[in-house]
């Protein structure tokens, strides 16, 4: 019977051959022989998690996005209106 460290990383498969079924107690790939690090050693799981560097990389585009879609398009018609106006 698997331990629960086994069934946690159950689904886990080599990045180099792509060899499925690498738990904890084998942390070395069957086929291509590439050691693993333990799942503890990992300090976020990137399939579910999000870096702050991410977060923050991702805030400033969506912030500039947003101000070249929407500020800019609004103060050019601002202006276009004042100087037409004259």
């Amino acid at each position: 019977m698997e331990t629960n460290e086994a069934k946690e990383v159950a689904g886990f498969s080599c990045p180099k051959c792509g060899a499925p079924g690498i738990t904890l107690q084998t942390a070395q790939c069957p086929n291509c022989h590439v050691l693993f690090k333990a799942a503890k050693d990992i300090p976020f799981d990137p399939r579910t998690e999000i870096s702050a560097d991410a977060r923050h990389i991702a805030s400033r585009i969506v912030t500039h996005l947003w101000i070249l879609s929407v500020l800019l398009p609004v103060i050019l018609g601002l202006l276009y209106a004042l100087l037409k106006s004259r």
